[in-house]
């Protein structure tokens, strides 16, 4: 997960693009936010997975609130969502559900080029 999360694509652009029309910030102000959000998801998804690993859905439960309040204030719906997703099944100790969601949440990082 660490190497498939290091730099920004059009997408993140895009989704910066909404948040600065909606919030009025200039670029430079933007684009330091969006830097912190990107650095802070390689640790995000390495400790979804130890949670998982470890059936600790507190821990899951936890990390995923925090996913979906980041993504959701940055305009980043489609993580936004599956992050809600996986905050769900975490607080029905649904691993099932959680190892697919996190599966999901995966696939969509890397496949979709959100991040490489």
């Amino acid at each position: 997960v660490q190497e498939a999360i290091q730099r920004k694509s059009d997408y993140i652009y895009h989704c910066m693009e909404s948040f600065m029309a909606q919030t009025g910030l200039e670029i430079n102000d933007a684009n330091k936010i969006f830097e912190v959000y990107v650095k802070s998801l390689p640790e995000m998804m390495n400790n979804i997975e130890q949670a998982l690993v470890e059936n600790d859905f507190e821990e899951l439960c936890k990390i995923s609130h925090q996913l979906k309040g980041s993504s959701g204030n940055l305009k980043i719906k489609e993580i936004s969502e599956l992050a809600r997703t996986l905050e769900t099944f975490a607080l029905a100790n649904d691993k099932s559900g959680c190892e697919l969601t996190f599966l999901e949440l995966k696939n969509y990082l890397v496949p979709n080029h959100v991040f490489h």
